[in-house]
């Protein structure tokens, strides 16, 4: 008879689902503001770390979910109404900024008015982008050129983009 080869062991490691939770927990907790599910994506972080034995190369999930725990994703707020050229263009440029996990969020002056309303420090009349790290934000930014010299000054100054 024939024989079939034993599949050779793949040494690929692959996040947990409970770090994958918790990932998606922490990033549903900035889009909504719900520090409940801060709290439980904490939960599911410290008890993937109870549960590890070692810190190998299969604690990769842990690693990322720390790392979603520690270091919040820059937010690009984009205000402006909605199909207006100069918006998109914001909009464009803020996409096209290398920052792997970051966020792009697009309010409406108009329809989201209270949201409008929270952001921090004085909101210019027409199209910007405000640049937040966590709870830090740059001035805003009005044209898609001037886009990297609206990041927070913590952020600059660590050179991080």
């Amino acid at each position: 008879g024939s024989v079939r080869p034993r599949p050779s062991r793949c040494m690929i490691a692959y996040p947990s689902l409970p770090s994958m939770a918790a990932r998606v927990l922490q990033r549903l907790a900035i889009h909504t503001g719900d520090t409940s599910l801060q709290m439980k994506s904490g939960a599911c972080v410290r008890g993937l770390i109870k549960s590890a034995r070692a810190l190998d190369y299969r604690q990769a999930g842990l690693a990322l979910a720390v790392e979603a725990q520690v270091r919040p994703p820059t937010r690009y707020i984009v205000v402006a109404e909605s199909g207006e050229a100069r918006g998109l263009d914001l909009e464009a440029a803020a996409r096209r900024m290398f920052d792997p996990g970051s966020l792009i969020v697009r309010l409406n002056p108009e329809r989201d008015r209270a949201a409008v309303d929270r952001l921090p420090g004085r909101t210019p009349s027409g199209p910007f982008v405000l640049i937040c790290v966590g709870e830090t934000c740059g001035e805003p930014v009005r044209s898609p050129d001037a886009m990297k010299s609206g990041l927070p000054r913590k952020l600059n100054d660590s050179g991080a983009l």
